[in-house]
């Protein structure tokens, strides 16, 4: 994940930061200018441009997704077409079928092809590390997708994957609407107590 320069994270240690109990996750390491930083000590202060590295359950991504100024590491995803927050994570299984397979995954110009860009790789139940537009695709890989939302839609039928799901509660949170939506209960509320004191009298 990339630390923006808006991340509500930065300049926060990773304790305060909350990462260090994340249900169904685990911080690896930090990348900091093109160095690794082992994260060990919970008092490792978090930088804009700091790429966090996650180990764990891929649901728990959604809940980092949700994080203002975090963004999923990948200069792909920045280049996807449409909205950010009507973007969705899938779990897609490559059949043998698949013109993919056999490709890294720069040679398969995955996201001119499919419109989504794969942030992972599982295979035999192991999630692949390296570069990842060097990794060979295999029939059977499952692949941790980001796609607009039409994506289950337009490929559910096709035979170039095996099965497709897409993980729950996985849209980008819009935070610029948080301020209204706030504005709007708070003054929800007023108008209730002054209803409320009105009827007394």
């Amino acid at each position: 994940m990339l630390v923006q320069a808006n991340c509500e994270l930065s300049g926060q240690t990773i304790q305060d930061a909350g990462l260090r109990h994340l249900p169904g996750l685990f911080l690896i390491e930090t990348v900091r200018n093109g160095d690794i930083i082992p994260v060990v000590s919970p008092q490792t202060v978090i930088q804009s441009g700091d790429r966090l590295v996650f180990a764990g359950a891929v649901d728990s991504v959604v809940e980092l997704r949700r994080i203002r100024g975090l963004a999923v590491a990948s200069d792909q995803v920045f280049k996807l077409e449409g909205r950010t927050h009507e973007r969705r994570l899938f779990e897609a299984v490559i059949s043998a079928e698949s013109p993919v397979t056999g490709l890294n995954i720069r040679e398969s110009r995955f996201r001119h092809r499919y419109s989504a860009v794969i942030l992972s790789i599982a295979r035999n139940g192991q999630r692949l590390t390296g570069k990842i537009g060097d990794i060979m695709l295999q029939a059977g890989d499952t692949l941790l997708l980001e796609a607009q939302k039409g994506f289950l839609f337009k490929f559910r039928n096709s035979r170039d994957f095996l099965l497709i799901s897409r993980l729950e509660n996985s849209s980008n949170v819009r935070h610029n609407r948080a301020p209204r939506a706030i504005a709007i209960m708070v003054l929800m509320v007023m108008l209730r107590n002054k209803h409320e004191t009105t009827s007394r009298y």
